[in-house]
């Protein structure tokens, strides 16, 4: 699948020498070591960077880490996975352009996932947007949930726009999630947590450039509906479900 996915790069990727793949690899899975050693992964054509680390808790760490590991010197960061089919020709320069739109640095664009509807499942953050938040996923979930964390921030803050680029899954299926558990207290735990995302949008509203005073102030009581809306939402969850499952 990660061949699948350089192959798609190579092909679909047009500014290659400005487009940077980091990529997390176990320091305990042998065979991809000996496979970047031997270079018998092909190549997708633009700088690849291999960080190789003990096995993080969850998935949200192994983005944080590789954001570190950068150098925090993009003016773009996106996830992706190792089995992302990058469909589109030409998406790192839909990705610049949007970008071009905010020059304030403040943004979260993503790309259709054609298994998750209008939801934020690739993430594509500004510079500004990691550098005010401090995170690229907040670290504290196994899997699942970050992608969650980051649209309902996203949509609260005002800057989250879906571009017209496809990135699916490699055979267009998603495969089987190996290390989530306990789903119910993760539903609930993240639900739980909506006043630290609401500060989240928040401090992202505060970093914007912004015209006037009035702009600002309706963008931060734009925040507000949605966050109560999200509150409601959340209330038909019942934490007698969560301790029967």
């Amino acid at each position: 699948m990660l061949a699948k996915s350089f192959a798609s790069l190579k092909a679909n990727t047009v500014q290659k020498d400005k487009t940077h793949l980091w990529i997390y690899v176990d320091d305990d899975d042998l065979i991809m070591q000996h496979a970047i050693e031997n270079k018998t992964i092909p190549d997708p054509g633009l700088p690849v960077h291999w960080h190789i680390a003990p096995r993080t808790a969850g998935l949200g760490q192994i983005h944080q880490a590789l954001w570190n590991a950068s150098g925090r010197a993009s003016e773009v960061y996106m996830f992706a996975s190792d089995k992302s089919d990058f469909a589109t020709p030409g998406w790192d320069d839909v990705i610049r352009a949007k970008s071009a739109e905010h020059p304030d640095g403040v943004m979260l664009a993503f790309a259709h996932d054609p298994n998750a509807a209008d939801q934020g499942t690739y993430p594509i953050l500004g510079w500004n947007w990691v550098k005010t938040l401090g995170y690229f996923f907040p670290g504290y979930f196994p899997f699942w949930f970050d992608d969650l964390w980051m649209d309902q921030i996203g949509r609260m803050a005002g800057r989250f726009v879906k571009l017209p680029i496809v990135i699916a899954p490699v055979g267009g299926a998603r495969g089987r999630t190996q290390r989530m558990r306990n789903v119910p207290f993760w539903t609930r735990f993240f639900q739980l947590m909506l006043p630290e995302r609401e500060d989240a949008a928040r401090k992202l509203i505060a970093a914007m450039n912004w015209s006037d005073e009035a702009a600002r102030s309706a963008a931060l009581k734009n925040m507000e509906e949605i966050a109560a809306r999200l509150a409601k939402e959340q209330e038909n969850f019942s934490d007698v479900y969560a301790t029967f499952q």
